[in-house]
């Protein structure tokens, strides 16, 4: 009799206990090619809650004093989305980058952690004036593509 009234009420007591589901369309958000003397560039990850319950940004950690990121402090209301804002910084950093991101989300009963990657290809400062200023005639900058795959965030924490 009592295993019956529990498995009665079992439905009401997992909704009281919901798990948080934020989604984002991207793991990995592509800056591109960026000059290192044009400075910091910033990025808008959007993420959405799809779980019935308001959730929170509790805590974003990034890999790199080079990232900087943070996100709003208002509670994201079920089917709504918030944005968590990336900033990079390639001074003195020339060459390819990924960097991690780890944003934990918290509700009164749960928590989530999501992994999110920022890459991209930093052109050096000196590199550029050689080219802009001509001193090398007849030299072409030639810059070629490059594939990352990046299996999780914390691939590239230490």
């Amino acid at each position: 009799m009592r295993y019956f009234i529990l498995i009665l009420f079992l439905p009401f007591f997992t909704d009281a206990f919901s798990q948080i589901d934020m989604r984002m369309d991207e793991s990995v958000y592509d800056f591109g090619y960026i000059k290192e003397a044009d400075g910091k560039v910033m990025a808008e990850l959007e993420v959405k809650n799809y779980s019935k319950i308001p959730v929170k940004i509790s805590k974003v950690i990034t890999s790199c004093e080079c990232v900087f990121a943070f996100g709003e402090t208002d509670f994201i209301k079920p089917g709504k989305t918030s944005k968590i804002s990336v900033e990079y910084d390639p001074t003195g950093r020339p060459g390819k980058f990924v960097k991690s991101i780890e944003i934990h989300f918290a509700a009164d009963t749960a928590v989530q952690t999501m992994y999110v990657n920022i890459k991209g290809y930093t052109i050096e400062k000196e590199l550029l004036e050689a080219y802009v200023e001509d001193l090398y005639e007849g030299t072409q900058l030639m810059i070629k593509p490059f594939e990352t795959s990046v299996l999780s965030g914390s691939d590239f924490r230490y």
